[in-house]
């Protein structure tokens, strides 16, 4: 985990994740980046990433900006059925903020979408199969949600 005190974060705009290219840890491409979700505290939630026609959520948890390297990769892996869920028209945006809407993130990314502190261990019921769907849970929702520090 990172400490703040010995090492300072270079804040970024926002505005120049739009365009990046979004891949999976194995290098496989996903899309590229034309939105950002943020909550009403100012917290990223979401990149929206462009795959072909559709739209898809990535959770700010999954992913991982490397400014240098001017990409995205999601650190998560994910089945394509699962990735259904949090896929969308452009049209026809989702309410975020709906317990619906965090039971289908849940379902397609594991709590790991719903972590800020990229240093925490993820749970073994995060790491997903591409080949074969991971049984569906019911987890409570999380009980902090705040950035680490505040």
């Amino acid at each position: 985990m990172r400490d703040p005190e010995k090492t300072p974060v270079k804040a970024r705009r926002s505005g120049r994740l739009i365009g990046l290219k979004v891949v999976v840890a194995r290098g496989q491409g996903l899309g590229v980046v034309i939105d950002v979700v943020v909550d009403e505290a100012g917290h990223v939630e979401y990149v929206i990433v462009r795959e072909r026609d559709d739209l898809v959520a990535v959770p700010w948890g999954v992913v991982t900006y490397a400014a240098e390297d001017r990409a995205v990769t999601i650190n998560a892996t994910v089945t394509r059925e699962a990735l259904k869920g949090v896929t969308f028209r452009a049209d026809q945006w989702p309410d975020f903020a709906t317990e619906q809407w965090a039971g289908k993130v849940r379902a397609a990314w594991g709590e790991r979408a719903f972590r800020r502190d990229p240093g925490a261990p993820v749970p073994k019921s995060d790491r997903k199969s591409l080949a074969k769907p991971a049984p569906k849970e019911k987890t409570p929702p999380p009980a902090d949600r705040r950035e680490p520090g505040e």
